[in-house]
């Protein structure tokens, strides 16, 4: 399956943030025990000292300083470098804490936390070098007569294997949830399509790309129903003198032609607060508010008819009181 790319820079950002907090909690609780082996057993307080706050203190401010170099200088492997940074600390951490030692199965932080970058890459790398980490620590502990068993070692690589499972697991199933959401966006954006394409063809002529009857009908309704008193409203009917000579003469194609050049010139000439409908007919007037929608649209009609009564090819306009 393919990987999702990530913002590893915002991620390492919050990891930094998480492993400084890691150290400030470390040198609370290692204080606190400083305290309690003072305490119990003063003659050991330096050995206390130095084996739980100095050394591990400073193996992890090396390990902090190392890491922000590391970033610095090699950008392109940062996220493979955070993933190295947890393992480390975690390492650190058994060897450094008495009641850590072999507790292997802490190797399973750096994978969980490499299962973020939500790439199977990065969690085969966390696994890899949790196994290597694991496999030295096991090795520097034997030197210390510390030693596993078998079963031990066996279980402790299980539990690091099976981890490493999850979280593939996990990822798997975060990609299905995320192809689901693709799909579905997918499916509601053509279906939008579908819609907005739907209402442009209920509202708009398919001949002069202009709005038609319904459109019309609807646009004015809205317009009369929310104008305020001092906004002015006119209409304006436009007929194409002897447009059934052209078809006669010409035939239908070259009557839809005309049609076409002058919704489009139409188009052009209006400002930004005019609109255009195809309707039929070719008129003028203001709109009275005194007056019905009806009547209004009688009135626009009969100065249409009155410009053909005048010999065409003119423009007749009345103002109704």
């Amino acid at each position: 399956m393919e990987d999702l790319p990530v913002n590893d820079h915002n991620w390492n950002k919050k990891l930094i943030r998480i492993f400084w907090w890691i150290f400030f909690i470390y040198e609370v609780a290692a204080a606190f025990g400083f305290i309690v082996i003072a305490y119990q057993t003063p003659d050991q307080w330096l050995h206390g000292l130095l084996r739980f706050q100095v050394l591990p203190s400073c193996l992890q401010l090396l390990l902090m300083a190392a890491g922000y170099i590391s970033l610095h200088t090699l950008k392109r492997y940062s996220d493979f470098i955070m993933i190295l940074w947890a393992t480390t600390m975690v390492t650190i951490y058994i060897l450094c804490i008495p009641e850590l030692t072999n507790k292997y199965e802490l190797m399973c932080i750096p994978i969980v936390l490499s299962s973020i970058y939500f790439q199977k890459k990065h969690i085969i790398f966390a696994y890899s070098s949790s196994i290597i980490y694991m496999t030295a620590m096991i090795a520097w502990n034997m030197t210390q007569d510390i030693y596993l068993t078998m079963f031990e070692a066996i279980i402790y690589a299980a539990i690091v294997t099976a981890t490493a499972f999850v979280c593939f697991a996990i990822m798997d199933k975060g990609h299905y949830i995320i192809n689901q959401l693709k799909d579905s966006i997918v499916r509601e954006q053509e279906l939008l399509v579908r819609s907005v394409m739907v209402d442009r063809m209920s509202k708009i002529d398919a001949l002069t790309d202009l709005f038609n009857h319904r459109s019309f009908q609807e646009h004015t309704d809205h317009l009369i129903s929310h104008l305020s008193s001092d906004t002015s409203l006119e209409l304006a009917l436009m007929d194409i003198d002897n447009f059934k000579k052209i078809n006669d003469t010409y035939g239908h194609w070259i009557g839809d032609e005309v049609l076409k050049t002058i919704g489009s010139i139409v188009k052009e000439t209006l400002s930004a607060d005019d609109m255009a409908f195809r309707y039929g007919g070719e008129e003028l007037a203001p709109y009275n508010r005194s007056m019905l929608k009806k009547a209004w649209f009688q009135h626009v009609d009969e100065c249409l008819y009155s410009a053909k009564r005048c010999g065409k090819n003119r423009i007749h306009s009345r103002v109704f009181d």
